[in-house]
């Protein structure tokens, strides 16, 4: 593949399978747990990966530095009691879904794609979002990850590693 998003969905898709064993579903997001009429056929924990915004700085001799921002959305769909006079193995249930975020967080950041063509991705942010009434928590983790495109002399953009500045 040519497109940078396409070839880096793919290895990050890669990447949480094999290092987030919690993880039952990986797809790219579409707004699944969105629609307030049909709950999409999606095994949970799941999460959906997206691009929301990318930056180009144009760079000397035609390239361009690109710093791009991954959304990563983990949608559980278990809920347990967890105030303080619940059991503690009921709380520990509830609590299931942060130690999964735990594990997601710890595969992503710092992560690089083995033949290094971007840098290696870097958490920003975790926020939550609920769909109480579609019994789904949330939690959406913002990276970032930086990458060039430059091209050849015969015209052919390549994808490489951004200079560490």
């Amino acid at each position: 593949m040519e497109s940078f998003f396409a070839t880096y969905y793919l290895d990050l898709q890669n990447r949480i399978k094999t290092a987030v064993a919690g993880i039952r579903w990986i797809e790219q997001d579409y707004g699944q747990d969105s629609s307030s009429t049909w709950r999409p056929s999606i095994d949970f924990p799941a999460v959906l990966i997206d691009f929301p915004s990318a930056d180009y700085e144009h760079i000397a001799l035609g390239g361009t530095t690109v710093k791009v921002e991954v959304s990563v959305r983990l949608l559980v769909a278990v809920f347990s009691q967890s105030h303080d006079t619940a059991p503690n193995e009921i709380k520990n249930d509830a609590m299931q879904y942060l130690e999964i975020e735990h594990e997601l967080t710890k595969a992503l950041h710092g992560w690089q794609p083995d033949d290094g063509y971007a840098q290696p991705l870097m958490i920003e942010r975790a926020t939550t979002s609920n769909h109480n009434d579609k019994g789904i928590r949330v939690r959406i983790l913002k990276f970032t990850t930086q990458y060039d495109e430059r091209s050849d002399d015969k015209g052919i953009f390549k994808i490489t590693p951004p200079k560490w500045q």
